[in-house]
């Protein structure tokens, strides 16, 4: 009788409070209540499970029902927005403990957990309302609190404390990597966002005092996320938001590399490469004249995502010599790299070819070129295409770097390719003994040769030209005859013939007419009288050419 006469006059006390204090009060009142009302059904659950006896979990109950109206009466008549969260959450914890009554083998947690939640809620909201303090630095605190005292108290209720305390936290966390992500804008000029405050940063460090609480395959991604969210905020508010997105594509990174979990892999490489991109535009941003320049911007993403696509052949971790070739996460951020680097080349050529080429162009080409000359250290396995990519890559490099130095002879645009192609020629005919010499060098022989062949031949000419092309062609010839590959002999003796018949054309009109004729004649009168021998000459000739690789 005297429980049920406390919790009566409980209730009417909150009804006449509702009606009679003070506007000003009524906000404190109703957190206050809340609190009450949360710190009973905490009670009322913990009872229900420790095993005392029904009549003191219905008292009990009775008593957080009476203290739960009189907190919404109370919330609604207080007219605070901030107060409506522990009242809702009061009602959600009232179904929960319900539904626990009617199953005596219920989950223990969920009511202890949701109980604990409400009061680590209400405890905020009284702070906040008493304080005038921010809405995330009262959370934040209330479930600091509830952490530190959960250590006095028995077990079931320490455990309930500390998951409310983790649930409270986490919703603080969540909402400020939310803030922090709209203050991306703020890189590229745009009016700070009022919600992003220096609270939000000081909360996402501050939460990594319950990393503990996280399980342990957890931890790392959570504390990435938390020090993310931290340097994200406080590059906004400190207007360093270039480096604020370098460390969030450093964090994601990280966890790309070392998270337990695959899908965590895979979501810190699809966050990586987009917080480079963003990153580079930013560091490239120019708030005085609110100008963005793309070109050395992109050039720098395409050397930084080129990093993390070469060390993915490196990874040697719990797998076998390959690298993890068939690696879901790893697989993924080669794609995502491969992709994001074709859309930064692409889009760097398109600025070329529509203001003039720049340094940046094929600087670009050159960072992918070396990462995928990396790739073909590291992987045997697929060492021919990515060694082809990297020759492709470093030619059109070289080819854009004379444009842009102003290059006029061909030569510029012909040596640089053709050296690339020979290396990788040799390379192919080292790897392979039945490779043909033709398919190595015969197409970095015709880069090299034809185009400044052509430019020697006729009376406009350079003579110096047909000296140094005839020069280059003995020494292909040489080599090629003293390895035994016909693509250099032939290719060499072909480029020899055509400098000669060129320069006897050339001075053809000064030398006299019996001259040719004395020579021809003296060659069809010996030709004839060797005629078997000749025949068995070209004959070996021919064999031993066919015998060439």
């Amino acid at each position: 009788m005297l429980l049920a006469a406390g919790i009566t006059t409980v209730f009417l006390a909150g009804m006449r409070a509702a009606f009679g204090l003070d506007a000003a009060i009524l906000p404190v009142a109703a957190a206050t209540g809340c609190l009450l009302a949360a710190a009973c059904m905490l009670a009322t659950a913990h009872a229900r499970f420790a095993g005392a006896s029904t009549a003191a979990v219905a008292v009990l109950g009775s008593a957080a029902g009476a203290l739960t109206i009189a907190s919404w009466v109370l919330a609604l008549r207080s007219l605070e927005p901030l107060v409506a969260l522990p009242a809702f959450g009061l009602s959600a914890v009232a179904v929960i403990l319900a539904a626990s009554w009617t199953d005596p083998n219920g989950y223990e947690r969920l009511p202890l957990g949701a109980a604990a939640s409400a009061v680590t809620a209400s405890l905020a909201v009284l702070g906040a309302v008493i304080t005038d303090a921010y809405e995330l630095t009262a959370f934040f605190a209330a479930a600091v609190l509830s952490l530190a005292v959960s250590f006095i108290f028995p077990a079931a209720l320490a455990d309930a404390l500390r998951k409310g305390a983790m649930v409270i936290g986490a919703s603080v966390l969540a909402w400020c990597t939310f803030v922090s992500a709209t203050a991306l804008p703020v890189a590229y000029g745009a009016e700070p966002n009022p919600l992003v405050q220096w609270e939000v940063p000081a909360i996402a460090v501050g939460s990594a005092v319950g990393a503990f609480l996280v399980a342990k395959g957890w931890r790392r991604d959570f504390l990435a996320l938390a020090a993310a969210t931290a340097a994200m905020s406080a590059g906004a508010l400190a207007g360093r938001s270039a480096a604020s997105l370098a460390a969030v594509a450093a964090l994601a990174v990280f966890v790309a590399f070392t998270s337990p979990g695959t899908g965590r892999r895979v979501l810190g490489w699809t966050a990586a490469y987009p917080a480079v991109t963003a990153a580079a535009l930013a560091w490239a941003y120019r708030p005085a004249t609110n100008d963005l320049d793309p070109g050395p911007a992109l050039a720098v993403a395409v050397g930084v995502v080129s990093v993390p696509l070469a060390a993915t052949w490196f990874v040697r971790r719990g797998g076998d010599s390959s690298g993890h070739r068939g690696r879901a996460d790893l697989v993924w951020g080669r794609v995502g790299a491969h992709s994001m680097i074709g859309v930064y080349l692409v889009w760097l050529t398109g600025i070329a070819l529509a203001d003039g080429i720049g340094l940046d162009t094929p600087l670009g080409f050159t960072a992918y070129a070396g990462a995928l000359a990396a790739a073909a250290i590291a992987n045997p396995a697929k060492r021919l295409g990515h060694v082809l990519g990297s020759c492709a890559s470093m030619v059109v490099a070289a080819l854009m770097f004379a444009a842009y130095g102003g290059a006029t002879a061909v030569e510029w645009y012909t040596v640089p390719p053709a050296v690339v192609l020979v290396g990788l020629g040799l390379w192919l005919l080292r790897r392979d003994a039945a490779t043909s010499s033709w398919l190595a060098l015969g197409p970095a022989l015709a880069v090299g040769f034809g185009p400044s062949l052509v430019m020697a031949l006729g009376p406009e000419g350079d003579p110096w030209r047909r000296i140094t092309v005839g020069a280059a062609a003995v020494a292909v010839l040489m080599a090629g005859a003293w390895r035994r590959w016909q693509a250099p002999l032939v290719l060499g003796a072909v480029v020899l013939t055509a400098l000669a018949v060129n320069e006897i054309a050339l001075v053809w009109s000064a030398v006299p007419k019996w001259i040719p004729l004395s020579i021809g004649g003296a060659v069809l009168i010996a030709a004839g009288a060797t005629l078997e021998q000749r025949r068995r000459d070209l004959a070996r000739i021919g064999r031993s050419l066919k015998a060439m690789r």
